[in-house]
C-alpha cells in the first residue's frame, strides 16, 4: 500500500445546534472540580511524601509517635522530593512558610547523626489519618469576603504648620509693673 495519507477536513462546528448544559450538569461539574482541587491540597501531597513506600525515608519521615514528622536533609528535600511531588523547585524557606500557613508547628531538635533535625506537628496531620479536611490558617474564621477600604479620590490637605508666636498675654510680673506705672 503506497501513497500518502490525507486527513479529511472536519465539518464546521455548529455551536447553535449543541445542547446547553442543564443547571444540574453545571453544578455537578463544579462539585467535581472542587473535589479534584481537594485531592491535591498541600497536606495530601505531604502525606504522599511521608508514605513508607515513597522512598524518601532518609530525607523526611514520621517520628515513632506518628504525630509529627522530621526533615533530616532539607537540601535533598528541595532538590529531589519537592520538584517530583509539587512539580516545581521550592526553596526550603518557602516550604517552611507553606507549612506555617497550614498551621504546622516547628520544633528544632539538636542533631541526629551530625545533622540538624526539624520536627513539624499538626493536630489534624497524623500518620494514618485523613488530612483532606485540613484548611489553611485563617480560612476557618473567614466566612465573609474581606472588605477592603475604599480609597478616596480626594486627598485631605494637611493643615499648615503652627508657628509659635510667643505668649498671647504678658507674664503676670510684667502686668504688675505696668499697673504701678
Amino acid at each position: 500500500m503506497s501513497g500518502t495519507y490525507t486527513q479529511k477536513p472536519l465539518p464546521p462546528l455548529d455551536l447553535k445546534s449543541m445542547p446547553k448544559p442543564t443547571p444540574k450538569q453545571i453544578s455537578a461539574a463544579i462539585i467535581a472540580a472542587n473535589d479534584k482541587r481537594k485531592e491535591s491540597t498541600f497536606p495530601m501531597k505531604l502525606m504522599s511524601i511521608l508514605k513508607p513506600d515513597s522512598g524518601y525515608a532518609g530525607i523526611i519521615g514520621w517520628r515513632n509517635d506518628g504525630k509529627s514528622f522530621y526533615i533530616t536533609k532539607p537540601q535533598d528535600l528541595c532538590d529531589i522530593v519537592l520538584p517530583r511531588v509539587l512539580g516545581k523547585h521550592i526553596k526550603y524557606m518557602s516550604f517552611l512558610r507553606r507549612l506555617d500557613r497550614w498551621g504546622f508547628k516547628c520544633e528544632h531538635i539538636g542533631s541526629l547523626w551530625g545533622t540538624k533535625l526539624d520536627v513539624f506537628s499538626h493536630p489534624e496531620f497524623q500518620r494514618g489519618l485523613d488530612c483532606s479536611a485540613m484548611v489553611p490558617v485563617g480560612e476557618k474564621e473567614r466566612t465573609k469576603p474581606i472588605k477592603r477600604r475604599k480609597k478616596s479620590l480626594k486627598r485631605k490637605k494637611a493643615p499648615p504648620p503652627k508657628v509659635y508666636e510667643g505668649p498671647k498675654e504678658p507674664p503676670l510680673a510684667m502686668q504688675q509693673q505696668e499697673q504701678e506705672i
